[in-house]
């Protein structure tokens, strides 16, 4: 397991364009830098850090299986939460997915939770439709408002949204922090 990176790692990953030497050099003035200060690192968005956390060099695959066990999880009880009850397929997928991540459950098991998780997806996704096109007959009904109401509800929205996304992603780097620490300590 790495614990230090340096941007010549880091460009052996072939990060995006956006990551030219110069600019890793910059952000990185000190390298190599531990794991643990990537999160103090200034202009490095939590999607980078997570580019560069969810990667085999710095994560086992159990670990990285528990942490999207957790991220699941955690959605699905949003959708609980939200009055949306989640088809109980994709609740013992998670179950299945843990165990196989621990060694207590087959490579065949898995795949067959994950075929249920993709069944009750398509599920999902066809009541979603339905949900799109009675969202729709509102949208419609809602064009005949006032068009400056609107535009103020689409910005409060996106507001809202871009806020609710800013939280999950920390929320998902912080629970892999506390994977990798406790790979560290191992």
């Amino acid at each position: 397991m790495i614990t230090l990176l340096t941007t010549d790692l880091i460009l052996s990953w072939e990060p995006c364009d956006d990551y030219t030497e110069e600019r890793l050099q910059s952000l990185l003035p000190i390298s190599p830098i531990n794991l643990c200060d990537l999160r103090r690192v200034p202009g490095v968005s939590i999607d980078d850090r997570l580019w560069v956390l969810l990667r085999p060099e710095i994560i086992s695959e159990s670990s990285l299986r528990l942490w999207a066990c957790d991220c699941a999880e955690r959605a699905l009880r949003r959708e609980r939460s939200a009055g949306r009850e989640t088809d109980s397929r994709s609740w013992a997928a998670i179950g299945v997915a843990r165990r196989f991540a621990r060694g207590d459950a087959t490579i065949d098991e898995l795949d067959a939770a994950r075929a249920a998780a993709w069944a009750a997806w398509d599920a999902a996704r066809s009541r979603a439709a339905r949900d799109a096109a009675r969202a729709a007959a509102w949208a419609a009904w809602d064009a005949a408002r006032s068009r400056a109401a609107r535009a103020a509800w689409d910005a409060a929205r996106d507001a809202a949204w871009d806020a609710a996304w800013d939280a999950e992603r920390r929320w998902q780097l912080w629970r892999l922090r506390r994977f990798i620490a406790s790979e560290l300590k191992s």
